[in-house]
């Protein structure tokens, strides 16, 4: 590499640069450093509204997300239709099965979709690890 070449060419003779290209080679150094800890903040596991999923991946994970809720506000024996209407969008969950509120059913549908997220969570891993 270019940049390879001319590190190897300075650290064999440092008087090749003034002090105020070491001053600019310095603030080039924290500026890149600064755009490759931004880029692995970005791409962190823990940022919550990342969404580089794929739309199935997304669906999945809206079903999942929309039966947790259900399961945990059948729990406590209090709906919230309106926040469960909202999570519904982009689901293929049908206007039956959101009026359902038998708790079997309830479980049923989401260890159903847990199941599907973790399937599809470990292909796209797997798929994400074998692209070059």
């Amino acid at each position: 590499m270019k940049i390879d070449k001319l590190l190897t060419k300075l650290h064999s003779n440092p008087t090749i640069l003034s002090s105020e290209d070491h001053i600019e080679l310095n603030m080039i150094d924290s500026m890149l450093t600064d755009i490759m800890l931004a880029g692995e903040r970005h791409s962190s596991s823990k940022r919550i509204q990342r969404q580089h999923w794929s739309p199935k991946q997304r669906m999945i994970a809206r079903t999942y997300s929309y039966w947790k809720q259900k399961a945990n506000m059948e729990t406590k024996k209090i709906f919230n239709w309106p926040h469960l209407e909202r999570l519904r969008s982009h689901t293929i969950i049908s206007d039956t099965e959101h009026a359902i509120i038998d708790p079997i059913f309830i479980k049923k549908k989401k260890g159903e979709a847990r199941i599907k997220m973790r399937s599809c969570k470990k292909k796209s891993e797997v798929i994400r690890l074998t692209v070059p």
